[in-house]
């Protein structure tokens, strides 16, 4: 089933180029899923109570226009195609009916309590079906295998308000730590990011940022000593 909800681009969610940041994307698809997921039974304050989390392993977002302050958005969400331990989620945002955002999220559903992983036949929701599928053009878990060089930009301490009811860093907030770390990011907009998490950041880690560059495109990841927490592969243009 699809989901589709409209949502306005907020201003505090903006850059100072009018243009929403990537974490604003993030978090305006995801919330549409969260929307769907209420609907049919799976409140989160339920899901709480049973000991049972989505973490998002993997998530890749197309940008195919720009978002701008005060566009209203129809997004659209469904979920199709999993198996075993991987739910598979997929994006589609529309302006008007101009696709504008597309993308695909892989999660796993865990029992809070023990750690394990939950399959979709286990799951207990209708999970499983065939369906649309938006691949992301960039491929973060496959930047991994590349032999590149970093350079370290930045440290990002992980404070009180980037923590979610997981108790760890939340997911959306990687996007513009990420996409900060690039060079000379102001002059630029996002045209795509995958972003692959690896390990939780906690309370009070500190991140450190390393960038690279290949084939066109920026390749960051986020250490917490030796530890690689999180990577990504991000597409970006000149304004």
């Amino acid at each position: 089933m699809i989901w589709s909800e409209i949502q306005a681009v907020n201003s505090h969610d903006c850059d100072k180029n009018r243009i929403l940041r990537p974490t604003g994307i993030f978090r305006m698809v995801q919330e549409a899923a969260a929307h769907q997921l209420t609907a049919v039974g799976q409140d989160e304050t339920d899901m709480h109570a049973a000991h049972r989390a989505y973490i998002v392993s993997q998530i890749g977002i197309d940008v195919i226009k720009p978002v701008y302050m005060n566009d209203s958005l129809t997004i659209k969400t469904w979920e199709a195609n999993s198996v075993g331990a991987k739910f598979m989620r997929y994006y589609s945002v529309l302006r008007g009916d101009d696709e504008v955002v597309c993308g695909s999220c892989i999660c796993a559903l865990i029992n809070t309590e023990t750690g394990r992983f939950i399959r979709v036949s286990d799951s207990g929701y209708a999970f499983g079906g065939a369906g649309d599928e938006r691949v992301p053009s960039l491929d973060s878990h496959g930047a991994m295998n590349k032999a590149l060089t970093y350079k370290k930009a930045a440290d990002f301490p992980v404070l009180y308000t980037f923590i979610d009811r997981n108790d760890h860093m939340n997911n959306t907030c990687y996007a513009d730590m990420f996409f900060s770390a690039i060079p000379e990011c102001e002059k630029k907009y996002m045209t795509g990011i995958s972003i692959s998490y690896l390990r939780q950041a906690k309370l009070g880690d500190v991140l450190s940022l390393e960038v690279a560059d290949a084939d066109g495109k920026y390749f960051v990841r986020a250490m917490c000593g030796e530890t690689l927490v999180a990577t990504a592969q991000i597409g970006a243009k000149e304004l």
